[in-house]
């Protein structure tokens, strides 16, 4: 009687996938891995946790995480981690941004159109592209329409200002 076993090997499990590049619209994207090594990125790039992706100063690229697709500007660094992303530059997001897992400190926001996010330095600034933005700070509303703006300071957890911008319609 032969007898034969076989081993099996569980081996290291495949990092989940967060993030996935869908296009690059215009100049470059660039990719790194959790050791800060950048790469080209082209469409149908995959990201993991402690990985990055960045446009350069012409670039744009669209986005998709947490099964949302976002929509990177010029100049624009996403780092990926577990079930949330970071990010300096700037990105558009829409009505699902409560399930990105970006932290806004002590503010929680909710959109029923499309947002801009501009984050630089220390400073983050909602730009209501469509519908409308609900915007809760320490018990203080604030509801923003198309045209309006609202600054945050990151870190101080406080509203610095409310201001309304032109929208040109066009013809």
């Amino acid at each position: 009687m032969l007898v034969s076993a076989v081993a099996c090997k569980s081996g290291p499990s495949k990092p989940r996938i967060l993030g996935e590049l869908v296009e690059v619209i215009a100049g470059q994207a660039s990719r790194a891995t959790p050791q800060a090594t950048w790469t080209d990125a082209l469409a149908g790039a995959t990201f993991t946790d402690g990985e990055a992706l960045r446009t350069d100063e012409l670039g744009e690229a669209r986005l998709k995480f947490a099964g949302q697709l976002l929509r990177m500007g010029p100049d624009t660094t996403i780092h990926f981690g577990s079930k949330k992303i970071d990010f300096e530059g700037e990105i558009e997001v829409g009505s699902e941004l409560e399930d990105l897992g970006i932290d806004f400190g002590e503010a929680e926001v909710t959109t029923t159109g499309t947002l801009k996010l501009v984050k630089r330095d220390k400073e983050l600034r909602f730009e209501v592209l469509v519908g409308q933005a609900t915007i809760t700070q320490r018990g203080e509303v604030s509801t923003l329409e198309v045209g309006q703006e609202l600054i945050f300071e990151l870190g101080a957890g406080s509203v610095e200002k409310l201001r309304k911008r032109v929208v040109d319609a066009g013809v």
